[in-house]
Order: C-alpha cells, then structure tokens, then sequence
C-alpha cells in the first residue's frame, strides 16, 4: 500500500464534510497513521486510510487491519536484508 496524501482542504471536499469537521474526527483518528501534523499550518491526510476509517468507525477490527497493513508496508518497518 503506497500511501497517498491530501491537505485538510482537499480531504475534506473529497469526504463532503468541512475542515472543522474532519479537525474533530482526529480525536478519534491515530496520528501517524490517519494523519500526520507536518508543522502548526499544514496537516496531511492518508487518503485510504481515512476513507477506510469512515467506512468501518462501527467496524474497528476491521479497520484495525488496514492499519496494520499500512504500517507494515512503511519502509522503517519492513526488515532489513542480511548482508
């Protein structure tokens, strides 16, 4: 899974929500998963993963899986090869 990123603006128009709305559902969304925080301006969205979040928030085993998945494919969590 090669993550793709969007800007609140843009996530926000592509769910149908306002950005204050999408600023509220970060309580309940993981930080370095979810969302990532680039500086005090600027918030980064994983497209997948929100949209996956919104379609499973009554679902959150199934959820669960895409952020395993996700995290496993992030090049700091994949395993070294053997020199």
């Amino acid at each position: 899974m090669k993550p793709t990123f969007a800007r609140t603006e843009d996530m926000a128009a592509q769910l149908g929500v306002s950005a204050s709305c999408l600023k509220r559902w970060r309580v309940d969304m993981i930080e370095g998963a979810h969302y990532t925080l680039v500086n005090p301006r600027v918030t980064l969205y994983n497209i997948e993963l929100v949209c996956d979040w919104v379609v499973n928030r009554n679902a959150p085993q199934a959820h669960q899986r895409a952020i395993e998945i996700y995290l496993k494919s992030l090049p700091s969590n994949r395993s070294k090869r053997a020199q």
